[in-house]
């Protein structure tokens, strides 16, 4: 699982004990079960607004403490990691209290809403000597990895064009998830992903994103279109 080889892969996991902050659908079906599989890695709480969610995901998998703020969970547990799976908007507040009481940080993406958000993340991590890392997991796939060394030996010469279409059906995307939703929480994923790929950061983005209502379950579609001009004529779609 990509969660289980990120954490390796930075921290080389062995005695860690974890919390969670967020409790829904990623945490339970992700989060949760890849950790129960890592040897010498304890969950030791859990904390979410709702408490009823928290307490479900407690009993579920035998984690035995449980909060509703994330504040008395750092105050009152010795964590080495906290995992980061709450909604986008409150990951740089979360982040940066961890950092500052010395806890490393796995975050799901995105890393925050805004620039200056993630900047601050940054520095505050910086600044208290922890580490942070992104839950950008699609580059731990198998069918990526094994095109990242394919680009990398020049078997198919040099890259001049990237492309990545996605299109999924998911009911957690109907209702209150809108456009700027549905680029934050899952284009992000693709957009890391052809950074990687061509090995260049982005020098101009080009975007359009709109909602299609479609008669289908009364459900919006959301439709992202973005173009990235990596430099020397080199471009990702």
């Amino acid at each position: 699982m990509a969660i289980r080889l990120c954490l390796n892969h930075c921290w080389g996991i062995g005695s860690m004990r974890i919390g969670i902050v967020g409790c829904g659908y990623i945490a339970e079906r992700q989060h949760i079960p890849a950790y129960k599989n890592i040897e010498d890695l304890e969950i030791v709480a859990l904390c979410d607004i709702n408490e009823q969610r928290v307490k479900a995901l407690s009993e579920k998998f035998g984690v035995p403490k449980i909060y509703t703020e994330y504040e008395k969970m750092f105050e009152k547990e010795d964590l080495d990691i906290v995992t980061i799976a709450s909604t986008p908007e409150s990951h740089a507040e979360i982040a940066m209290a961890a950092a500052k009481r010395g806890i490393n940080i796995f975050c799901e993406k995105p890393l925050a809403m805004s620039l200056d958000e993630a900047n601050e993340i940054v520095q505050t991590v910086e600044l208290n000597k922890v580490k942070l890392m992104v839950n950008q997991d699609f580059r731990w796939r198998p069918e990526f990895e094994i095109a990242k060394k394919v680009i990398d030996a020049r078997l198919l010469g040099e890259v001049f064009y990237a492309n990545i279409e996605q299109f999924f059906w998911n009911d957690r995307f109907q209702g209150s998830y809108t456009m700027p939703n549905i680029v934050h929480e899952m284009v992000v994923h693709y957009i890391d992903l052809l950074r990687w790929l061509v090995g260049r950061e982005a020098e101009k983005v080009y975007a359009l994103g709109t909602n299609i209502v479609k008669q289908v379950r009364i459900a919006e579609y959301p439709l992202a279109m973005i173009t990235i001009d990596f430099g020397d004529d080199v471009i990702g779609r």
